[in-house]
């Protein structure tokens, strides 16, 4: 009964790593796909955090076979979509080097809906690209969003990932400063819950035993 108890709950561990790293890759796509406007980065990115987290979270659940902690399912989904949406810019906006760029190039934002993409109009329900170089050096940026109010030859600021993970991003899309401990504080209440329901585990069984389960029986006197 231990090993099994043991092996459920380096199981729920492991899962639940995977279903951080998922979150995260999966938010690291959908930065991607606005930048760049590839629908089918975006598609893939949507994928990996529904299917993958998603599935992993329902397969910590079924390792538990605790059917009555629908909290933890609530909560380690809030923190997986949590940290799909800031992970990015929290890291961006605190290890990202900051880079005096220059706008080179503009292009239709990336259009998810039925309304029409056009560029540098917020209204159309989606957010506007544009390339950038670096203004001392004449370096290639890449492109990035969040840019609706840029032109061509606008100057700017643009936070520049040092391992070339993601795509430039501005100061005004990142998160910085109190804002950036929110993936912090999601990874915390996963973590919580996850430990939590390994806990469960031990204390589900504990409570199962019997006395005469505690050990070998006496032979008598």
């Amino acid at each position: 009964m231990g090993r099994d108890v043991n092996r459920r709950s380096t199981a729920v561990a492991v899962l639940a790593v995977a279903v951080v790293a998922l979150s995260v890759t999966g938010g690291a796509l959908l930065a991607w796909s606005t930048a760049t406007g590839n629908l089918w980065t975006g598609a893939a990115g949507g994928v990996v955090l529904c299917l993958g987290g998603g599935g992993g979270i329902a397969a910590i659940l079924a390792v538990t076979g605790d059917d009555r902690a629908w909290w933890a399912l609530l909560t380690l989904a809030g923190a997986g979509i949590a940290l799909a949406l800031t992970a990015v810019p929290a890291y961006s906006g605190s290890f990202a080097d900051p880079v005096r760029a220059t706008v080179t190039a503009a292009a239709p934002c990336v259009d998810y809906g039925p309304l029409r993409a056009e560029l540098h109009k917020p209204d159309a329900g989606c957010v506007g690209r544009a390339r950038l170089t670096a203004t001392a050096t004449g370096e290639d940026l890449g492109w990035t969003g969040c840019a609706d109010d840029l032109r061509p030859g606008d100057a700017v600021e643009a936070l520049v990932d040092p391992l070339g993970w993601l795509p430039p991003q501005r100061p005004s899309c990142a998160l910085s400063g109190r804002s950036a401990a929110v993936p912090v504080a999601a990874l915390a209440a996963f973590a919580a819950a996850a430990v939590t329901l390994a806990l469960r585990q031990h204390a589900g069984v504990t409570g199962r035993l019997t006395p005469g389960d505690a050990g070998p029986r006496s032979s008598g006197t």
